[in-house]
């Protein structure tokens, strides 16, 4: 068991020491957490690179600082040190470095967020726009420093652990047009003291919300609850 222990030390320790890392053009895709637990600060995607979502290849990169990609690469592109995939007319929002700080807008030609895309990110504010349609599971996950989330009506549901780990969020404003919030998507967010849910929520899943946090609905309309809140308010506004 201690050899054990101390081979799993051993390892931890090596990966934090890699820095730095070249990815050749004969590679083209990766995998879960191939770079997990590394100090690398600055990564660049070859031109030859054209998968890396797989339950996306850069989670607890913690101490990543910005993303490149090479000229030639037809389906990736980094803008800001954000790394972004192109789908369709739009593009697929994959990662966000996180060591990048203060209020990021995502961008009106993103039209999806992968899972894990804002792992341990260091930002306080995220503003989704109206274009993206599909929030990934887990998305918005462990972002530690996270006070304030604004969604855009693109969406209609907010899906399963989106912000788990999230547990300094204040402030949520879900817009007109969002229909369903799924199981566990706010539940670590313990300094959420209210959220007013819009007219066109029809049903809220267990435990999405913490159970110090007020629910204030804007309808009379009857929502589907898994949960049943002792204290939840209805404002008919």
């Amino acid at each position: 068991s201690t050899r054990k222990e101390s081979s799993a030390a051993s390892d931890v320790y090596k990966r934090q020491k890699l820095v730095d890392v070249k990815l050749g053009n004969s590679v083209e895709e990766l995998w879960a957490d191939v770079f997990s637990g590394t100090g690398i600060t600055e990564l660049e995607l070859p031109a030859s690179i054209n998968d890396a979502t797989f339950f996306n290849a850069f989670r607890g990169m913690t101490n990543l600082k910005k993303f490149k990609v090479a000229s030639g690469n037809k389906v990736y592109k980094a803008v800001d040190g954000v790394l972004y995939k192109k789908e369709g007319k739009g593009y697929y929002l994959i990662a966000v470095p996180a060591k990048k700080t203060g209020e990021y807008r995502v961008p009106d030609d993103v039209t999806r967020i992968t899972a894990n895309a804002f792992d341990h990110s260091h930002l306080n504010k995220i503003v989704i726009s109206d274009s993206v349609k599909t929030l990934n599971d887990f998305c918005l996950s462990n972002c530690e420093n996270l006070q304030s989330i604004t969604f855009g009506n693109g969406v209609k549901t907010l899906t399963q652990m989106l912000c788990v780990g999230c547990t300094q969020i204040t402030e949520v404003i879900i817009p007109e047009g969002i229909e369903t919030l799924e199981g566990y998507v706010f539940c670590d967010a313990k300094l959420l003291k209210s959220v007013t849910l819009p007219s066109t929520i029809k049903e809220v899943g267990e435990h999405c919300f913490p159970d110090t946090t007020k629910i204030i609905r804007t309808t009379t309309q009857t929502v589907s609850y898994t949960h049943l809140r002792a204290h939840e308010t209805r404002h008919d506004l």
